[in-house]
């Protein structure tokens, strides 16, 4: 552990703000989407029949809301180093989880865009083993080797990480990746579907099947390693103390991007009243050609 004198001290206050600050950010920027959408919530998924879209929904909103609030609490509070170690272990673990769960969703998109391939969904399966492994070992390590303090400096009381290797940004290596590869298969089918002309079958008045899902997919996958590569320089380059700085906002960006899919689609996805739409998980697409267009569900 590397010690701590009276010339640090204004380095480690202004990191201390500079968390907090980032970390009630992230956390208000959450509440605030819930509350510009919560509309939509009520329309799509509150007066719709409970599914297991349902279920995704309502982890990815409430759960990770409440969690990235919580999160934000903590570092504005004086608690014990004791609290502080557990908290910074058990701290990652719901953010991973988050991240795994639009992962999910992305997937399932692409299983509805590549006409339930079998060999697609086990390609992609694989893949998300593999980061899910790569993940947890990475983060195991990371918890068994680093420390914290609940007191930096003398008079300011915050968690904050201690001996963390800069090698730890290799943590998001296996989530760009992952990330990667269902971008590439969300523009690979698309250009594929282009040319088959199916980009002019419109999934409602308004939208068509490829401003849902390759958008969609194209668009979470520009954000998501936008903000990893940011936690990835930081981790990497400044010392232990940064750590907690940006690591708010990819818990910020998979819940409100988890949830803005879910609505997207299903928005999209509404039929007119006299159509009848159903499926396991309400996700509803246009699977067929042009001459036998019918909705389908992942």
């Amino acid at each position: 552990m590397q010690s701590t004198t009276t010339a640090d001290f204004p380095t480690l206050a202004k990191i201390a703000r500079i968390t907090r600050i980032c970390q009630l950010v992230s956390s208000v920027v959450m509440v605030y989407d819930y509350l510009i959408s919560v509309d939509q919530e009520v329309e799509q998924i509150w007066r719709r029949p409970k599914t297991t879209t349902t279920i995704l929904y309502l982890i990815l909103r409430y759960f990770g809301t409440l969690c990235g609030v919580f999160n934000a609490a903590v570092f504005f509070s004086d608690v014990s180093k004791e609290f502080c170690n557990t908290f910074m272990i058990v701290q990652g673990w719901p953010a991973c989880f988050l991240v795994w769960l639009v992962q999910i969703i992305l997937q399932l998109r692409l299983y509805a865009l590549y006409n339930r391939s079998r060999k697609v969904l086990i390609f992609m399966g694989s893949g998300f083993l593999v980061e899910i492994m790569a993940m947890t070992a990475i983060l195991v390590v990371a918890n068994l080797t680093s420390g914290t303090s609940s007191e930096p400096i003398p008079g300011v009381k915050i968690c904050t990480n201690e001996d963390t290797s800069n090698s730890f940004y290799v943590f998001w290596l296996p989530i760009l990746c992952f990330e990667f590869l269902l971008c590439s298969l969300a523009v690979r089918a698309g250009i594929q579907r282009s040319r088959d002309d199916i980009s002019f079958i419109p999934l409602s008045n308004r939208v068509f099947l490829l401003d849902v899902l390759v958008k969609g997919n194209v668009g979470y996958f520009l954000v998501i390693f936008f903000v990893g590569v940011v936690n990835a320089v930081m981790w990497g380059a400044l010392s232990p103390e940064w750590v907690e700085v940006p690591e708010g906002f990819p818990h910020a960006v998979a819940v409100i991007a988890g949830c803005r899919l879910i609505l997207h689609i299903r928005n999209a996805a509404s039929p007119p009243s006299e159509d009848t739409f159903q499926g396991s998980l309400a996700f509803e697409y246009p699977l067929q050609q042009r001459s036998a267009i019918s909705a389908s569900t992942v």
